[in-house]
């Protein structure tokens, strides 16, 4: 049997304006998670179920993710403090 190929769709981008926008309807938790996607690229399940101990001065460390590999990611230590005070 012959092989069905995939068209691979390419990927959508939020624009500044758009980011902007999601920004500014969200807070608490849901803010985190989203300015820790944008900042390091990281699915929202992923960002979503980061422990304290993963969060380090510069850096987040992924564990568990979707190819099986844990990912360690600079951040900024304004984020840093951001997302383990609030």
């Amino acid at each position: 049997m012959k092989k069905v190929k995939l068209v691979e769709r390419s990927m959508g981008y939020l624009t500044q304006e758009e980011i902007g926008e999601v920004l500014a309807a969200l807070s608490g938790d849901n803010l985190k998670v989203v300015k820790l996607c944008l900042a390091t690229g990281a699915r929202w399940s992923e960002a979503a179920n980061l422990r304290g101990e993963d969060v380090l001065a510069g850096r987040v460390i992924y564990i568990n993710t979707k190819n099986g590999k844990n990912r360690t990611v600079q951040i900024s230590a304004e984020l840093t403090k951001y997302i383990t005070n609030g």
